[in-house]
């Protein structure tokens, strides 16, 4: 049983990881910040899953995770000195439902 949870959240984070490069290639941005885009992506949309099966609800979920993936944005775009908005923006068109 929590087997098949931690696969269906890492097969959720895949799969928004995939979105989100595919979000992020609209923009041309540098490799890296299709990578960070990919991985801030998987994070928070498998922090949305997680919450929703806990039982929060989608909306109350949606705005955790994308303040989660917010705060990211802003530490990694010192890291690799590139606008925020770049990895931010592709990273939260997944979590629409």
């Amino acid at each position: 049983m929590k087997l098949e949870i931690i696969r269906l959240i890492f097969i959720d984070g895949l799969l928004a990881a995939i979105a989100a490069i595919g979000f992020a290639l609209i923009s041309n941005p540098s490799r890296k910040a299709i990578f960070v885009s990919a991985f801030l992506a998987a994070i928070g949309h498998s922090l949305q899953f997680t919450l929703i099966r806990w039982g929060l609800e989608i909306s109350l979920a949606t705005f955790v995770a994308a303040s989660f993936i917010g705060l990211l944005s802003v530490l990694f775009a010192r890291i690799i000195h590139c606008p925020a908005e770049v990895f931010s923006f592709p990273s939260l068109l997944p979590m629409i439902p």
